[in-house]
C-alpha cells in the first residue's frame, strides 16, 4: 500500500500527537482538557479522517483495476490460529 500522507502532512501528525500527549499528562486526574487541547485533538482527527479517505479511495481504485483485469478473482479463507501445534504433555 503506498503512503497515504504526504512527508509533510506525516511530520505534522507525529508533531501533533506529541503536542497531545504533552498536554494530556500536564492535565491535572479529572480535568476536562483545555481548549487548546481538544484542538489539538481535533487537528489529529482531521489527519487521520483523510488517511482513512485516502486508504478507502486506493482500495477501491485498487480492487476495481483488479477486477477489470481479471476474469476471475478468489478469496481464501485462512485459520490465523491453525498454526503449528505446541509441545505435548
Amino acid at each position: 500500500m503506498p503512503s497515504l500522507l504526504s512527508s509533510e502532512e506525516a511530520r505534522r501528525l507525529r508533531a501533533l500527537q506529541r503536542r497531545a500527549a504533552r498536554r494530556h499528562r500536564a492535565r491535572q486526574p479529572g480535568a476536562q482538557p483545555s481548549l487548546r487541547e481538544r484542538d489539538t485533538y481535533r487537528k489529529v482527527a482531521a489527519l487521520r479522517a483523510r488517511q482513512t479517505r485516502r486508504r478507502v479511495d486506493w482500495i477501491h481504485k485498487t480492487t476495481t483495476q483488479l477486477a477489470k483485469s481479471y476474469g476471475t478473482i478468489v478469496v481464501e479463507g485462512r485459520v490465523a490460529d491453525g498454526g503449528v501445534a505446541g509441545p505435548q504433555g
